[in-house]
């Protein structure tokens, strides 16, 4: 299984000056397969996401396929480590892996629970970043904050990390007033946000209404970016188990100025 991400430029919905870095614009994730959707994405995207071991079962380390993506092609590109699966050697390690080959961004979370083996409580997400942080990696790095959580909890998570841009889990319509409370103190201390905004085609309609996440219809894509219009940094669009991606990267790239 794989997710398509597209994450859309400032200039479109931000309210960062033209010209201001950003993480990326359009984001393409990717967990295997990396030469076919180099292939179908090339010209429409402008990074690729790489995740670690969704749903904690075992797959291709997002560092090492980040790895060859940025020697192979040159390109944009972002990795994932699950704090559930290493300790602080080993984060040092996958962190300064991300130094040397030029990784364009480090997105640490705890991830869910391993499938195999057990789980290693060494660090959470706020320690490991503040370890980094001042062991003075030259890379960009990031966490989650999921609007499921209270507002209180989600603003203290803002402030209390010292990441350079978080992802933002659970925005839809109903929780569009809290995320704005969000994006108001983002601005105050300086992060990037980039909401994820899950997208059903026929393909995976049945599996998006199973896992309880707010998703839209492809057809509502335009209106919804709309409504974020001045709210964001960038979007993540996810389509999880939709192979044929260029048809939807298309459409946004029309959207997309690079």
């Amino acid at each position: 299984m794989f997710i398509s991400k597209i994450q859309l430029s400032k200039e479109f919905i931000a309210v960062r000056e033209v010209g201001e870095e950003v993480l990326a614009r359009l984001v393409l994730e990717v967990s295997d397969d990396l030469d076919y959707y180099y292939r179908v994405s090339y010209g429409l995207v402008d990074c690729f996401d790489v995740p670690e071991s969704p749903l904690g079962y075992p797959g291709v380390n997002s560092v090492a396929s980040c790895v060859y993506l940025k020697t192979r092609y040159g390109v944009c590109c972002i990795a994932h480590v699950r704090l559930y699966d290493v300790n602080a050697l080993a984060l040092h390690s996958l962190a300064h892996a991300c130094e040397v080959f030029g990784i364009d961004g480090l997105v640490l979370t705890m991830g869910d629970r391993p499938r195999v083996g057990t789980v290693v409580h060494d660090l959470c997400t706020e320690k490991a970043i503040e370890l980094l942080r001042k062991t003075g990696y030259r890379v960009k790095l990031g966490a989650l904050i999921s609007l499921r959580y209270s507002l209180e909890d989600i603003l203290s998570r803002l402030s209390g990390t010292m990441a350079d841009f978080f992802f933002v889990l659970r925005l839809g319509w109903e929780t569009m007033d809290d995320y704005v409370g969000v994006y108001r103190e983002s601005r105050r201390l300086g992060k990037e946000l980039y909401p994820y905004v899950l997208v059903a085609t026929e393909s995976n309609r049945k599996i998006l209404s199973r896992i309880n996440q707010p998703y839209i219809l492809a057809s509502e894509l335009p209106d919804y970016l709309e409504e974020l219009k001045g709210i964001v940094d960038g979007i993540i669009l996810s389509i999880p188990c939709e192979r044929n991606v260029d048809t939807i990267l298309k459409i946004a790239r029309e959207y997309i100025k690079r």
